[in-house]
């Protein structure tokens, strides 16, 4: 039973004993939670890097190489199945995460470019539809400015984005913030 702020009573023991009831419960709930195995998953993990690791390198592999200790073959195999899994994660690292990445950038690429086609399909569109002389033919610029910026073909953003700029200038006025931003922009190296 809660009690609220107002009530400052001690809880009698016919409340504490229904508590006690289902802490049974509520341990078993914790116990089967995937946080609690994440967690102890993570602790081991966190043993076995900081603890066992350098103890095995540091320790007993100097002394198996140099003769100091007779090993076993359990502890032989652990040390070998160790180096072998860094000597695969070093690998990993420097040869297939980055042709995974490479691969991504290339995909990521080919996107940027069908999106840039329909881009300038839509900017065709809107200068059939609005003429050269419009806001929305701006925005249409800008948006065409933007993707040539993100494929890194900067010549051709900045006369999209000066073309941009004048159209503003032109429907807007020379005080408008829209045709401001990007004429100042464009006058920064």
């Amino acid at each position: 039973m809660r009690r609220g702020k107002a009530d400052s009573q001690a809880a009698t023991l016919e409340e504490v004993w229904e508590g006690m009831k289902s802490l049974p419960r509520d341990i078993l709930v914790i116990a089967l939670m995937p946080s609690t195995w994440l967690c102890f998953l993570l602790m081991t993990i966190f043993l076995f890097l900081y603890v066992l690791v350098p103890a095995l390198l540091l320790d007993y592999l100097p002394a198996r190489l140099f003769g100091y200790t007779k090993g076993t073959g359990r502890l032989d195999s652990a040390l070998g199945l160790l180096l072998a899994t860094m000597a695969g994660l070093y690998l990993w690292g420097k040869f297939v995460q980055p042709r995974r990445e490479r691969g991504g950038r290339l995909k990521r690429l080919r996107v940027l470019r069908a999106e840039l086609g329909t881009i300038r399909d839509r900017v065709g569109e809107v200068l059939a539809r609005n003429g050269k002389n419009h806001p929305e033919t701006g925005s249409a610029y800008r948006e065409l400015g933007k993707k040539y910026r993100e494929l890194g073909q900067l010549r051709q953003a900045r006369r999209v984005h000066r073309e941009e700029s004048e159209i503003f200038r032109e429907t807007l006025g020379d005080g408008h913030p829209e045709a401001l931003f990007w004429g100042k922009r464009m006058e920064e190296p």
